[in-house]
Protein backbone atom coordinates (compact mmCIF):
# COMPACT_ATOMS: atom_id res chain seq x y z
CA UNK A 1 0.00 0.00 0.00
CA UNK A 2 1.40 3.39 -0.98
CA UNK A 3 1.89 6.26 1.49
CA UNK A 4 -0.39 8.75 -0.26
CA UNK A 5 0.32 11.54 2.21
CA UNK A 6 3.74 11.92 0.55
CA UNK A 7 2.00 13.40 -2.48
CA UNK A 8 1.52 16.58 -0.41
CA UNK A 9 4.85 18.26 -1.18
CA UNK A 10 4.57 20.98 1.46
CA UNK A 11 3.79 18.51 4.22
CA UNK A 12 6.62 16.28 3.02
CA UNK A 13 9.14 19.14 3.21
CA UNK A 14 7.95 20.13 6.68
CA UNK A 15 8.09 16.56 7.89
CA UNK A 16 11.60 15.93 6.59
CA UNK A 17 12.74 19.16 8.25
CA UNK A 18 11.47 17.89 11.63
CA UNK A 19 13.18 14.54 11.03
CA UNK A 20 16.49 16.30 10.40
CA UNK A 21 16.06 18.42 13.53
CA UNK A 22 15.50 15.27 15.57
CA UNK A 23 18.65 13.68 14.16
CA UNK A 24 20.64 16.85 14.92
CA UNK A 25 19.49 16.79 18.56
CA UNK A 26 20.81 13.25 18.92
CA UNK A 27 24.03 14.14 17.18
CA UNK A 28 24.86 17.10 19.43
CA UNK A 29 24.23 15.07 22.61
CA UNK A 30 21.28 17.14 23.83
CA UNK A 31 19.28 13.93 24.13
CA UNK A 32 20.48 11.35 26.66
CA UNK A 33 20.39 8.18 24.62
CA UNK A 34 22.91 5.26 24.42
CA UNK A 35 24.99 5.00 21.26
CA UNK A 36 23.34 1.83 19.94
CA UNK A 37 19.85 3.14 20.62
CA UNK A 38 20.80 6.47 19.05
CA UNK A 39 21.95 4.73 15.89
CA UNK A 40 18.73 2.68 15.82
CA UNK A 41 16.56 5.81 16.22
CA UNK A 42 18.50 7.62 13.49
CA UNK A 43 18.00 4.66 11.18
CA UNK A 44 14.23 4.63 11.83
CA UNK A 45 14.02 8.38 11.19
CA UNK A 46 15.95 7.90 7.95
CA UNK A 47 13.60 5.13 6.81
CA UNK A 48 10.56 7.28 7.55
CA UNK A 49 12.05 10.30 5.80
CA UNK A 50 12.49 8.16 2.69
CA UNK A 51 9.35 6.02 2.71
CA UNK A 52 6.88 7.88 4.94
CA UNK A 53 5.38 7.03 8.33
CA UNK A 54 4.78 3.37 9.04
CA UNK A 55 1.69 1.33 9.79
CA UNK A 56 0.88 -2.37 9.86
CA UNK A 57 0.39 -3.95 6.44
CA UNK A 58 1.23 -0.74 4.52
CA UNK A 59 3.43 -2.60 2.05
CA UNK A 60 6.71 -1.48 3.66
CA UNK A 61 7.20 -4.80 5.40
CA UNK A 62 7.70 -3.32 8.88
CA UNK A 63 5.23 -4.44 11.52
CA UNK A 64 4.52 -1.65 14.03
CA UNK A 65 2.49 -3.68 16.55
CA UNK A 66 1.07 -0.66 18.38
CA UNK A 67 -1.03 -1.32 21.49
CA UNK A 68 -3.01 1.35 23.40
CA UNK A 69 -2.32 2.28 27.02
CA UNK A 70 -5.08 -0.03 28.28
CA UNK A 71 -3.17 -3.02 26.85
CA UNK A 72 0.39 -1.97 27.68
CA UNK A 73 1.24 -3.89 30.86
CA UNK A 74 4.68 -2.30 31.12
CA UNK A 75 3.62 1.37 31.08
CA UNK A 76 4.03 1.51 34.87
CA UNK A 77 7.77 0.93 34.57
CA UNK A 78 8.20 3.64 31.96
CA UNK A 79 8.10 1.51 28.82
CA UNK A 80 5.62 3.66 26.91
CA UNK A 81 5.21 6.13 24.04
CA UNK A 82 5.44 9.13 26.35
CA UNK A 83 9.06 8.21 27.17
CA UNK A 84 10.08 7.18 23.66
CA UNK A 85 12.60 9.37 21.85
CA UNK A 86 10.52 8.97 18.69
CA UNK A 87 7.48 10.51 20.36
CA UNK A 88 6.54 13.88 18.84
CA UNK A 89 3.55 14.89 20.96
CA UNK A 90 0.79 13.42 23.12
CA UNK A 91 -0.98 11.89 20.12
CA UNK A 92 1.68 11.94 17.41
CA UNK A 93 4.69 9.69 16.80
CA UNK A 94 7.57 10.64 14.52
CA UNK A 95 7.59 7.30 12.75
CA UNK A 96 4.13 5.66 12.85
CA UNK A 97 0.92 6.91 11.24
CA UNK A 98 -1.47 5.76 13.93
CA UNK A 99 -2.64 8.18 16.59
CA UNK A 100 -0.89 7.24 19.83
CA UNK A 101 -1.48 7.51 23.57
CA UNK A 102 1.17 8.52 26.16
CA UNK A 103 0.86 5.09 27.81
CA UNK A 104 0.69 3.17 24.55
CA UNK A 105 3.61 1.23 23.05
CA UNK A 106 4.83 -0.21 19.77
CA UNK A 107 7.62 -2.63 18.97
CA UNK A 108 9.78 0.11 17.42
CA UNK A 109 10.23 2.14 20.61
CA UNK A 110 13.54 3.80 21.56
CA UNK A 111 13.39 4.57 25.28
CA UNK A 112 16.45 5.79 27.26
CA UNK A 113 17.37 3.53 30.19
CA UNK A 114 17.13 6.52 32.53
CA UNK A 115 13.37 6.64 31.97
CA UNK A 116 12.76 2.97 32.74
CA UNK A 117 12.20 1.92 36.34
CA UNK A 118 14.31 -1.23 36.55
CA UNK A 119 13.43 -1.80 40.21
CA UNK A 120 10.01 -3.03 39.11
CA UNK A 121 10.10 -5.89 36.65
CA UNK A 122 7.98 -5.95 33.51
CA UNK A 123 4.80 -7.97 33.69
CA UNK A 124 6.02 -10.66 31.32
CA UNK A 125 9.18 -11.17 33.40
CA UNK A 126 7.09 -11.52 36.55
CA UNK A 127 4.87 -14.08 34.85
CA UNK A 128 7.95 -16.07 33.78
CA UNK A 129 9.26 -16.04 37.36
CA UNK A 130 5.90 -17.17 38.73
CA UNK A 131 5.89 -20.08 36.30
CA UNK A 132 9.44 -21.01 37.37
CA UNK A 133 8.40 -20.89 41.04
CA UNK A 134 5.43 -23.16 40.33
CA UNK A 135 7.69 -25.63 38.54
CA UNK A 136 10.10 -25.51 41.49
CA UNK A 137 7.28 -26.27 43.94
CA UNK A 138 6.15 -29.19 41.80
CA UNK A 139 9.63 -30.66 42.11
CA UNK A 140 9.98 -30.13 45.88
CA UNK A 141 6.54 -30.96 47.28
CA UNK A 142 4.63 -34.21 47.38
CA UNK A 143 1.01 -34.41 46.19
CA UNK A 144 -0.47 -33.83 49.66
CA UNK A 145 1.69 -30.75 50.19
CA UNK A 146 0.80 -29.36 46.77
CA UNK A 147 -2.88 -29.65 47.66
CA UNK A 148 -2.27 -27.96 51.02
CA UNK A 149 -0.39 -25.15 49.27
CA UNK A 150 -3.24 -24.56 46.81
CA UNK A 151 -5.79 -24.64 49.64
CA UNK A 152 -3.96 -22.10 51.83
CA UNK A 153 -3.40 -19.81 48.85
CA UNK A 154 -7.11 -19.99 48.01
CA UNK A 155 -8.14 -19.26 51.61
CA UNK A 156 -5.84 -16.24 51.82
CA UNK A 157 -7.04 -14.92 48.47
CA UNK A 158 -10.67 -15.07 49.65
CA UNK A 159 -10.37 -14.11 53.34
CA UNK A 160 -7.01 -12.34 53.68
CA UNK A 161 -3.79 -13.44 55.35
CA UNK A 162 -3.67 -15.11 58.77
CA UNK A 163 -2.55 -13.23 61.85
CA UNK A 164 0.00 -14.64 64.31
CA UNK A 165 -2.45 -15.33 67.13
CA UNK A 166 -3.86 -18.62 68.39
CA UNK A 167 -7.42 -17.48 67.62
CA UNK A 168 -9.72 -18.57 64.79
CA UNK A 169 -7.88 -16.53 62.13
CA UNK A 170 -4.46 -17.16 63.61
CA UNK A 171 -1.51 -19.22 62.40
CA UNK A 172 -0.42 -20.16 65.99
CA UNK A 173 2.93 -18.51 65.30
CA UNK A 174 5.76 -19.42 67.66
CA UNK A 175 8.87 -17.19 67.62
CA UNK A 176 12.32 -18.75 67.36
CA UNK A 177 12.80 -18.68 71.13
CA UNK A 178 9.76 -20.93 71.55
CA UNK A 179 10.27 -23.25 68.58
CA UNK A 180 11.40 -26.71 69.81
CA UNK A 181 11.83 -28.06 66.26
CA UNK A 182 14.68 -25.91 64.97
CA UNK A 183 17.10 -28.85 65.03
CA UNK A 184 14.78 -30.78 62.74
CA UNK A 185 14.64 -28.05 60.13
CA UNK A 186 11.02 -27.23 60.93
CA UNK A 187 11.45 -23.46 60.66
CA UNK A 188 9.86 -20.62 58.71
CA UNK A 189 13.04 -20.18 56.68
CA UNK A 190 12.47 -23.61 55.11
CA UNK A 191 8.75 -23.09 54.47
CA UNK A 192 7.57 -22.48 50.91
CA UNK A 193 5.56 -19.46 52.08
CA UNK A 194 8.58 -17.65 53.56
CA UNK A 195 9.70 -14.87 51.21
CA UNK A 196 12.59 -13.42 53.20
CA UNK A 197 12.97 -10.01 54.74
CA UNK A 198 10.88 -11.08 57.72
CA UNK A 199 7.82 -11.69 55.54
CA UNK A 200 5.48 -14.59 54.82
CA UNK A 201 2.99 -14.98 51.96
CA UNK A 202 0.12 -16.03 54.19
CA UNK A 203 0.91 -14.82 57.75
CA UNK A 204 1.05 -11.16 58.78
CA UNK A 205 3.70 -9.40 60.86
CA UNK A 206 7.43 -9.86 61.23
CA UNK A 207 8.47 -13.48 60.67
CA UNK A 208 11.70 -14.87 62.13
CA UNK A 209 13.52 -17.43 59.94
CA UNK A 210 13.75 -19.89 62.88
CA UNK A 211 10.15 -19.43 64.02
CA UNK A 212 7.34 -21.85 63.14
CA UNK A 213 3.54 -21.90 62.79
CA UNK A 214 0.84 -24.53 62.24
CA UNK A 215 0.57 -23.72 58.53
CA UNK A 216 4.08 -24.73 57.56
CA UNK A 217 4.74 -26.57 54.30
CA UNK A 218 8.36 -27.65 54.23
CA UNK A 219 9.86 -29.90 51.53
CA UNK A 220 10.62 -33.30 53.00
CA UNK A 221 14.29 -33.14 52.05
CA UNK A 222 14.71 -30.18 54.41
CA UNK A 223 13.30 -31.98 57.44
CA UNK A 224 15.78 -33.86 59.61
CA UNK A 225 14.46 -36.93 61.37
CA UNK A 226 15.49 -37.27 65.03
CA UNK A 227 17.63 -40.25 65.82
Amino acid sequence: MQNYWLSDVNYQKSFIKRIRESAEKMADGSVDIPAAEKEYAEAMLGIVAKYGKLSDYDGNGIYVGYEPGSENENAKIGVKCGNCYLNESEKVCKIIKEEIEPNGLCRLAAIPDSLVNNTEKPEDDMEDEEEEEEDDLDDRLNDRQKKMYETYESIVEEYGIFDQSSKANGAHYAPAAKNPFIGEGMVCGNCVFFIGGGKCEIVSGNIEPNAICKLWIIPEQLIKVRQ
